[in-house]
């Protein structure tokens, strides 16, 4: 979110009762953490505007860090580094040179044949990129970029010091223990200035390279902590012993790149049982509203259902991340942050039993919740059958074209219901499709008068009309079927579609 969006995203979360909206990027750096002018023109101001505006809908607002990280493009950084950013070691330059070369000899190679990430040297007021060190003596870094990162390449005589930097994957620097103080009260200025009231300490494992360890984690923490002037909602995504007494809580598991169901489920399972050992809130971690992208669909209200029921079962909370475009795209956006709003309600009224709650918490469980009155829902069980597939091929003059799938239905009769999605097939054309497919329970057939082009779904909930749908669940047309669905008798049935 930023200033221009603010009145939208909050709009969105009243609808699911959210309490907290979090903005997972906004800082141009990580140091002196100055805000994003895109979303926040006016700096602070602009973040203290939307601080009230979320105040007055009685909704707090949040900022995501990573701790002690540093940007190259931070003014720790360039174009003038700070001599305090830590050095895995240092060395001498053997002889002098100008801002053209680009072989530095060294008296000792041993801080720089650890690479890393960036490969980057300081001398004085310059950073430089180096692809390795020479295998033998004269040690000398070879293929030497010089004026890294926006600095300025210039002349250094023999004998002065050249340091290497420690970097991360994530192509950052870190401070040292100073300089990290001084990105604590940054954070402490931002949060008092703005009235921001949630942060996750996210890579506190960055404090570690002051070379203070563990220590270094507290004292960043508490820093923070010790000089806000209200209470700010943290957590991290690694507990330490002392850190019990200030983090809110812990509430990490990623999703992404994963399914709803597929991300780190089992870790985020287990930690329930961690955090109630330990007397603190659970937390599922970080889920998805999602559109369709890289092979994973888009999410529907069937995953997050999923994802309610079990934190009913844990009585535990989670975040869900997306964003307004997704938000504005994915067709079950209302139906999702109706569904959030319902069970955590439920959950937070102590709705459900404790053999309720046991059930719920099986992670091959799912359930269906529905408001019947004031205080009062109704909880179904539902069972989502395997997928089964069906590919089209050419057969001999006569013979069937369909295919057969046992399913068994768990509960009492009910007529058919399905999800039925078309998969595009390398090679073919988008405007190949699927026409009028067939389901066949016994000697009932049933057909659908529609056609289905790649990567569209269509729904039908056991009546007569079937919904199609895009790749992100907006509904296209309404389809109805040329008789009523076939119904499913309790045990295994044979289903044949074509």
């Amino acid at each position: 979110f930023g200033e221009d969006n603010i009145d939208e995203i909050l709009e969105y979360a009243q609808k699911a009762g959210f309490k907290y909206i979090y903005h997972g990027g906004p800082f141009q750096n990580w140091g002196h953490f100055s805000l994003s002018p895109g979303d926040f023109p006016d700096g602070d101001k602009s973040m203290r505007r939307c601080v009230e505006k979320a105040t007055a809908v009685g909704i707090r607002v949040g900022v995501h860090t990573l701790s002690n990280f540093i940007n190259t493009n931070d003014p720790y950084v360039s174009p003038v580094p700070d001599p305090r950013l830590m050095r895995i070691g240092s060395s001498h330059l053997t002889g002098g040179i100008d801002e053209a070369s680009t072989e530095i000899g060294v008296d000792d190679p041993t801080p720089f044949r650890e690479q890393q990430t960036l490969s980057t040297a300081i001398m004085g007021q310059e950073l430089v990129q180096y692809r390795a060190v020479s295998e033998t003596e004269p040690w000398t870094l070879l293929d030497c970029k010089r004026g890294a990162f926006k600095t300025k390449a210039s002349a250094h005589p023999a004998k002065a010091d050249i340091g290497k930097l420690i970097d991360h994957p994530y192509r950052v620097f870190f401070p040292d223990l100073e300089m990290q103080d001084e990105m604590a009260d940054r954070l402490v200025e931002l949060f008092n200035n703005t009235g921001l009231q949630q942060i996750s300490f996210d890579g506190l494992e960055g404090c570690e390279r002051t070379g203070h360890g563990i220590y270094a984690h507290n004292r960043f923490v508490k820093r923070c902590f010790d000089n806000w002037n209200m209470e700010v909602v943290n957590d991290a995504s690694r507990l330490l012993h002392y850190l019990w007494h200030i983090h809110t809580r812990m509430n990490w598991g990623e999703p992404w790149g994963a399914a709803t169901r597929d991300g780190m489920t089992e870790y985020r399972f287990k930690n329930q049982d961690y955090f109630n050992r330990n007397l603190f809130p659970r937390m599922l971690g970080w889920f998805q509203l999602r559109l369709a992208s890289r092979g994973i669909g888009a999410t529907s209200l069937n995953d997050m259902e999923w994802v309610l029921s079990k934190g009913a079962g844990f009585d535990a909370g989670f975040a869900l991340s997306t964003g307004l475009s997704d938000l504005k795209t994915n067709g079950q956006t209302e139906a999702i942050l109706t569904a959030v709003r319902e069970w955590e309600e439920a959950r937070l009224a102590g709705a459900f039993s404790a053999e309720q709650r046991e059930r719920l918490r099986d992670p091959n469980g799912e359930f269906h919740l529905e408001r019947v009155a004031d205080g009062k829902w109704k909880l179904y069980p539902v069972k989502y059958s395997q997928i089964f597939s069906y590919q089209c091929e050419e057969r001999q003059p006569g013979e069937p074209v369909g295919t057969e799938w046992e399913q068994e239905n768990s509960f009492l009769q009910q007529p058919l219901s399905f999800i039925l999605r078309v998969l595009p097939e390398i090679g073919a054309s988008q405007e190949d499709a699927l026409v009028n497919p067939v389901f066949q329970v016994g000697f009932h057939h049933v057909t659908f008068p529609v056609r289905l082009l790649p990567n569209q779904y269509l729904v039908c909930d056991g009546h007569r009309q079937g919904y199609v749908y895009d790749v992100n669940w907006n509904l296209v047309e309404t389809v109805e079927a040329d008789s009523t669905l076939p119904d499913i008798p309790a045990g295994t049935q044979q289903i044949i579609f074509h």
